[in-house]
Order: C-alpha cells, then sequence, then structure tokens
C-alpha cells in the first residue's frame, strides 16, 4: 500500500498510510504534527507523531509503499464515536486553556 515515512530527527522513521503532515506556527510555537485516519473512519484520528520544532530540525518526507506489518503505532488515538473519550478531550483542552487564561491575568481563580 501506499503511505508517507517521515524521518525524523532522533532517527526514528514513522510509516503511515491516510495520512497528513502539518507544520504549525501556534501562538509562535512551530510545531510539527504527522495526523490522519488509518482506519479510513473519519471519526477517529491517530497522531503518529508531533513535536515543537527547534532550530536546526531536518525531516525528510517520502511518499512510498509500505508493508502493512511496518506501520507505527500512533502515539494517540481520539475516538470521536466515544462519548467518554470526546468529553475527555473537552475537559483536557478547558483545563489548558484555563490556565493560559490565568496566567494572562484575563481570568482569575473565582472564574
Amino acid at each position: 500500500m501506499k503511505g508517507i515515512a517521515l524521518y525524523v530527527p532522533d532517527g526514528k522513521i514513522v510509516k503511515a498510510v491516510r495520512s497528513t503532515i502539518i507544520i504549525s506556527n501556534k501562538e509562535g510555537n512551530p510545531r510539527l504534527l504527522f495526523t490522519g485516519n488509518g482506519e479510513g473512519n473519519p471519526n477517529i484520528s491517530h497522531t503518529w507523531y508531533s513535536r515543537d520544532l527547534r532550530p536546526g530540525d531536518k525531516f525528510r518526507i517520502r511518499h512510498c509503499d509500505i508493508d502493512g506489518a511496518k506501520l507505527s503505532v500512533p502515539e494517540y488515538t481520539v475516538d470521536y464515536d466515544n462519548p467518554e473519550e470526546t468529553d475527555t478531550l473537552i475537559l483536557e483542552n478547558y483545563r489548558k486553556l484555563r490556565k493560559e487564561l490565568l496566567a494572562e491575568g484575563l481570568i482569575n481563580e473565582d472564574e
């Protein structure tokens, strides 16, 4: 099957199919995200690799044939059909945002 092989700075090779590589600059922090949906189910999202970028980082991306037995195991998976998992994700995002708002003085502990 056709897929993507991502060669990362620590020497690891991450391989996946039905994937997307995103380089973002969220909040001034450049980040590389190798994500997608390995089973073809739009409600399941895998992340195979995620890392803040540092000066000098070098990555190599290759489109190639990949043996199904050699696909990488995702770092984490979210199943949006699972209400408990979705609630946990929403709560984690809320806590992160609240912490940022507290640190910036935009809200206080009582809010």
